[in-house]
């Protein structure tokens, strides 16, 4: 599930945690599988998590690169890659790689894209940096629609991997497959949750906001756990001072920053309210129906807008849930009567 798609720039003055995933990363480099997948709900912290990850290799000597995807509209998991969109990525990389390795070979726009990168993979292997690994970090997998991801898998990912030293570290979303078989076989996954524990989070609002009364946040939003790492920075963002002043419109303003808000904001959320008061922390379009009074294709509809905007997971069969960090944030504006469900 996404929360944040308006990315906040790493500062690795505010990372926390993430110790046990470290962890996990160094046995990966150690081993033999060329690609590690990281997921998890996109707000849970990858970007950060790769990006720390990215500065420890470098730091330790590692030959490592940081690489931006090409994104694309995610509103339709149809929407494919463009032609030129992939060849000005293919550019950025090539101007990265030659700087270290002037070897490698330029790009030619009359040949193809595939054949390019594969005799990029070649030179850099072989007359730059032979016999040693070589480590791309591949940001933004899980902001590709399903189309655009498997084409630069196949366009992109598999010509570099045929060089068994290039090694990928890439995010994608939890529900995201690796489709080829080559690299398939080839991954290792880290799920990334939230961290580990309240006292971390609020270690993690001190750096985000140092202005921050901690223990009226905690007063305020007494039933949120402070846990999920993208969903305190937006707070960290909208509390204000040592009251920890929040908005009257804070729920708004969080929703709004999550995903924009479709035009029926009001209705979004007080549906994502009466679902975070339900019994059940899983439901179905059968809920929504019963709770709103409306018709089961009506239902389906709103769970499909949900979806869209990331507010909400499928966790098996026609059953979902509110998003982890989304639900916690919801129910402490319940507790704190911030929002007034009409179920």
């Amino acid at each position: 599930m996404q929360l944040i798609r308006k990315r906040k720039i790493y500062n690795p003055e505010q990372f926390v945690g993430r110790e046990a995933e470290q962890a996990y990363l160094r046995g990966w480099v150690a081993g033999e599988k060329q690609l590690l997948t990281i997921t998890g709900p996109p707000g849970i912290g990858k970007t950060w998590f790769v990006n720390n990850s990215f500065q420890r290799l470098k730091a330790e000597g590692q030959i490592a690169y940081m690489v931006e995807l090409p994104i694309t509209d995610p509103r339709s998991d149809q929407n494919d890659l463009p032609p030129d969109v992939l060849q000005r990525w293919g550019s950025r990389l090539l101007i990265e790689l030659n700087q270290d390795c002037p070897q490698a070979y330029s790009f030619d726009l009359g040949q193809e894209f595939s054949s390019l990168l594969a005799r990029i993979a070649h030179d850099i292997c072989q007359h730059c940096w032979p016999s040693q690994p070589i480590f791309f970090f591949i940001d933004g997998g899980d902001l590709l629609s399903q189309v655009a991801w498997r084409q630069f898998e196949r366009q992109a990912i598999e010509p570099l991997a045929r060089q068994p030293a290039i090694r990928f570290i890439i995010t994608l979303k939890t529900s995201q497959p690796i489709k080829s078989f080559m690299l398939k076989r080839r991954e290792q996954r880290l799920e990334l949750g939230t961290l580990q524990d309240r006292e971390q989070g609020l270690r993690q609002m001190q750096k985000l906001n140092p202005e921050l009364d901690l223990a009226h946040c905690e007063y305020i939003l007494a039933d949120y756990t402070w846990d999920h790492p993208g969903l305190n920075m937006l707070l960290a963002e909208h509390l204000h001072g040592d009251g920890a002043i929040l908005p009257p419109d804070l729920v708004t303003t969080v929703l709004s920053e999550l995903e924009a808000l479709p035009e029926n904001g009001p209705e979004t959320i007080n549906l994502l309210a009466c679902l975070a008061h339900h019994d059940s922390d899983t439901w179905s379009a059968d809920t929504i129906g019963q709770l709103m009074n409306i018709s089961l294709a009506q239902a389906w509809d709103w769970i499909n807008l949900l979806s869209h905007h990331w507010f909400i997971t499928n966790v098996g069969g026609p059953n979902y849930k509110i998003t982890d960090g989304l639900r916690q944030f919801l129910r402490a504006a319940l507790g704190q009567k911030l929002i007034e469900p009409k179920c």
